[in-house]
């Protein structure tokens, strides 16, 4: 066994001592004394006290800092404890199936495979490894360094990681059978758990090398044995004392050549019982539990011991006699009486009845006519064989015998092809075809494939509803009682390791197929090249019918039907085939279908719906009118619907609704020309009182702000905010003026709903900062699998050839209606500063900020008296002690170099500020709030009120301005 090795986490080392720096505080009192001796100051003696005051803070901080090193030690030791105890855990994983390897269960044995090529490799003259149950047991992990910690909290988390790694719970406890094996305690427990141990042995050790040997008494517990091909007989002079449970007292496998010794497997009421021979002894009680109370080596321990019961036993024994026979009669499988070449038309295929069966006549065998049903003989099948032996062929040669003997009532087939599609191609107008799947259409694929979990709950419930435990039941009541039937359904896989290598995730729904499959009519047929390779046990154990065509090596041909000659098929003629069923090989030749084969059979039948376990795909456009009602007694809910949902995994397409009060607010991201702004359009249709936001960035700043303001103020809002392309608005903005607007959005995402405010947003990206905000969201098309893994976190649904309005929402596939594009608002949002206005004012009195004053002066002064600020303070004196009226007009800097003349006009009159910089106004103003954006600074101008209000106007034009 493999030893792992292990370190110790290094306990923490604790801070070295800091003693008190006496020198450190002496020198400085001494030095201070000599200086007073020398300069009579008495400041000098305050020096004295800088000696102690820096010893004691010197001391404090090493202090301080030893206290740090020792919590950053303390959480380094406890991180490496954390990390060795998950390595210990691993460890004792990877020791446990070592040991389920080295010794297989009984368990794991029945559910193993029939033609397990792992089987008779153990020899006596070996060890012979066999698992008594599951318990405690040494392990084998060792550290490679001892682990020193003093006595406190390092130390005890160092001995639980000690006690941690020297056992392993749960694991097999293994040992060598050669030892003999004895088991005492009631026949209840001591009988199936002895059945395990003989299972394990039986699977081992070869029939053609070893024998087994029995000592009986008549009862009746282990009589199975004698089914096993290792048996020889009863030998009575080998009878043991005391009262022996389970028809034999004593069993013995010896190598038939009579060399050698052999191993004891006995059973007992009490350990005087037993035979000598049995240097191990398993105490068993009738609750179950068993105790290890005599071993060579090992220490006694509880456990719980491994059982069997007879009918499992007695199955298992039957198929190991078939698998020593090699499942055939002696001279192995025969083809030489086989026909080159067989016609479909040629072939007479047994006809539906009310027995539940799914017969087909593939070809001809030695005997005659090959006939297989997948009922009887499965329920499910797996064909194997290598390029171009002809596997897809023989798939439609079965496909159509099935479908000229049963309806399409009575069975259905689900096609998957791939390895292009073109392999059913001459199947597709089979009226029992509900649905052909091929790699070349992956998001199909993924559809159609999740849609038969939700099929499986569908069977489920019909059953239920028809008082009927299974499909066979469920046939045998409806004869003739002319209620709704339950077709078989039949999956067609071709090219089977292709279709688990693009969806790794459906291993789990094939083994959950394979072992439902039978009671609800669900059968699979898998065709591969190498099964073992592809098909896992779970599914492989219920495949009971496997066909194998021609294979490169003997060992793919054991795999599928548990013998060789598959690898011996000849090339020519093609269509030779070997049918394992019953643990027999039939050899075959089978038929070949053409075109005009498939033309009559789906001729036979009427063609009409037949039900199928997926909807198809939803329509790349939909209209209002294509939406069904949502409501309570829909499943929806209330809000507004905008599109249609593709649910496969329930069978199903629904409405998809957006509830603003429930779901918050809604973000939609969708690359270019994904249909982001019909989205928003198909919500505003549904919507009641729903505001769009406008497109400029005044208007946009305006209305957010003033809603910040209604909010705040208590006023009464409400309704749906619609903002579409908002990283196109934002990219708008000034800089001065984005960082505010992104923070008065933020408060209105988090504000906003109190007040009943809800925001729809589109962007061609998922914005970090909004995505945060908002409790919802669509994906619509997005242009690469990195924005689409930035929008949804994962790649899953990305599909770049979604149409307009499709996209991902609530996990599931969308499309969003059509409607009508709305209008979008774009209202006036600067005040006209009007000349009769601006003619009071500098009656009144108004200063003027421009950067270009002198084009101003000549535009405003049809208004006014303007008096240029270019001289100073002293130039606008006659206008300021007039009492102000008129425009006293300057750019930033002269109005700087006038900042008391500014003042005092500011707490008197308005300020136009035009053409000037936000910090320019701020500077000028006094005011740490931003002014309003302007995008036209031309004609628009920030007007400052005495009282501190600003606002947006516009200057009348002059002549032909």
């Amino acid at each position: 066994m493999t030893i792992t090795a292990l370190s110790f986490p290094q306990p923490p080392e604790p801070p070295p001592p800091h003693p008190f720096p006496v020198f450190a505080s002496v020198a400085p009192v001494v030095a201070s004394v000599a200086i007073w001796a020398v300069t009579q100051s008495p400041f000098a003696l305050v020096f004295a006290l800088l000696g102690p005051v820096v010893a004691v803070a010197g001391l404090a901080d090493a202090r301080r800092q030893g206290r740090r090193r020792m919590r950053e030690e303390r959480a380094r030791f406890e991180r490496e404890v954390v990390a060795t105890v998950h390595a210990i855990d691993e460890a004792h994983e990877r020791e446990c199936a070592e040991l389920q390897r080295s010794a297989p269960s009984a368990a794991a044995i029945l559910a193993a495979a029939h033609h397990d090529p792992e089987r008779w490799r153990e020899r006596l003259d070996d060890q012979v490894p066999v698992t008594l149950g599951v318990g405690r047991v040494v392990s084998a992990l060792e550290f490679d360094r001892p682990a020193v910690a003093k006595a406190g909290e390092s130390e005890r988390a160092i001995d639980e990681l000690r006690a941690r790694a020297a056992a392993l719970d749960g694991a097999p406890i293994v040992i060598d059978a050669r030892l003999g094996i004895g088991l005492c305690g009631p026949v209840s427990k001591t009988v199936p758990a002895a059945g395990a141990l003989l299972v394990q042995l039986a699977n081992a050790l070869p029939p053609d090398v070893v024998g087994l040997r029995a000592v009986p008494t008549g009862g009746p517990g282990l009589r199975w044995v004698r089914a096993l091909p290792h048996w020889e007989g009863g030998n009575a002079g080998h009878r043991t004392e005391g009262t022996v449970p389970g028809g034999f007292a004593q069993l013995e496998f010896r190598p038939r050549s009579g060399d050698g010794a052999g191993l004891v497997i006995a059973a007992a009421g009490q350990e005087r019982g037993l035979p000598r021979e049995c240097r191990v002894v398993v105490q068993l009680d009738g609750a179950g539990r068993a105790r290890l109370i005599r071993h060579p080596q090992q220490r006694r321990s509880e456990f719980s011991p491994g059982f069997v019961t007879e009918r499992e036993a007695t199955e298992f024994a039957n198929a190991l006699a078939v698998a020593s026979r090699g499942g055939r009669q002696p001279g192995g499988v025969q083809g030489e009486q086989l026909p080159s070449r067989v016609e479909f038309s040629a072939l007479r295929q047994p006809v539906g009845g009310n027995a539940p069966a799914l017969a087909a006549c593939l070809g001809i065998g030695p005997a005659g006519p090959v006939i297989v049903d997948l009922v009887s003989d499965g329920p499910h099948a797996v064909v194997g064989g290598t390029t171009g032996s002809g596997k897809s062929e023989l798939l439609i040669t079965w496909v159509l015998a099935m479908a000229t003997g049963y309806g399409p009532e009575e069975v259905n087939f689900l096609l998957v092809d791939f390895k292009g599609g073109a392999a059913f191609a001459p199947l597709r107008n089979l009226p029992h075809v509900v649905g052909t799947v091929t790699d070349l259409e992956e998001s199909t694929a993924g559809r159609a494939l999740q849609s038969l979990r939700a099929e499986l709950r569908y069977r489920e419930a019909f059953l239920a509803e028809s008082g009927a435990r299974s499909i066979d039941e469920l046939a045998q009541d409806e004869q003739g009682a002319g209620s709704r039937t339950l077709a078989r359904l039949v999956i067609v896989i071709d090219e089977f390791a292709t279709l688990t290598s693009a969806f790794p995730e459906l291993h789990e729904l094939f083994a959950d197929l394979a072992s439902r499959g039978r009671s609800l009519g669900v059968h699979l047929v898998l065709c591969t090249q190498r099964p073992a390779g592809s098909v896992r046990d779970t599914v492989l154990a219920n495949c009971t019918l496997r066909i194998s065509l021609r294979v490169n090596n003997r060992a793919d041909s054991i795999a599928v039907v548990g013998e060789p000659d598959a690898a011996g098929l000849p090339r020519h003629p093609p269509g030779r085939a070997i049918v394992a069923r019953d643990d027999a090989l039939t050899p075959m030749q089978f038929a070949l279908a053409v075109a005009s084969d498939a033309v009559a059979v789906a001729g036979r039948w009427e063609t009409r719906p037949v039900r199928r376990p997926w909807l198809d795909p939803l329509p790349t456009r939909l209209g209002p009118e294509d939406l069904p009602p949502a409501g309570p007694s829909s499943g929806e809910g209330s809000g507004i619907a905008f599109g249609l949902l593709d649910q496969p995994e329930r069978q199903r397409r629904a409405v998809a609704v957006y509830d603003p009060v429930e779901q918050g607010h809604l973000l939609v991201v969708g690359g270019r020309r994904s249909g982001k702004s019909g989205v928003l359009d198909a919500i505003a249709a549904g919507a009641t009182g729903a505001m769009w936001v406008p497109g400029s960035v005044e208007g946009a700043w305006d209305l957010v702000t003033g809603l910040l303001d209604s909010i705040r103020s208590g006023a009464p809002v409400g309704g749906l905010l619609l903002f579409d392309d908002l990283d196109i608005l934002l990219g708008r903005f000034p800089p001065d003026h984005r960082a505010a607007f992104v923070d008065a959005l933020t408060a209105l995402h988090r504000e906003g709903p109190a007040a009943g405010i809800r925001v729809v947003s589109s962007c061609a990206s998922a914005l970090a900062s909004l995505s945060a905000l908002c409790e919802t969201k669509l994906v619509l098309r997005m242009p690469d699998r990195q924005e689409h893994s930035i929008a949804t976190g994962g790649v899953a649904g990305f599909d770049p050839s979604l149409p307009p309005g499709g996209g991902t929402w609530n996990g599931s596939r969308v499309q969003v209606v059509l409607v009508p594009k709305a209008a979008r608002p774009n209202p006036p949002t600067t005040a006209d500063l009007d000349a009769s206005v601006l003619a009071g004012l500098a009656a009144t009195g108004l200063a003027v900020v421009a950067s270009a004053p002198g084009p101003l002066a000549a535009r405003l002064g049809s208004f006014g008296r303007v008096t240029l600020l270019a001289g100073g303070a002293a130039a606008a004196e006659p206008a300021v002690e007039g009492g102000g009226r008129g425009l006293i007009l300057g750019d930033p800097d002269a109005w700087n170099a006038s900042w008391g003349l500014l003042g005092t006009l500011r707490s008197r009159a308005h300020v136009l500020f035009h053409g000037c910089s936000v910090a320019e106004y701020r500077a000028l103003s006094r005011q740490r709030e931003l002014p309003p954006p302007i995008t036209s600074p031309q004609s628009d101008a920030w007007l400052l009120s005495p009282d501190g209000r600003v606002e947006r106007v516009r200057l009348p034009a002059v002549g032909g301005d």
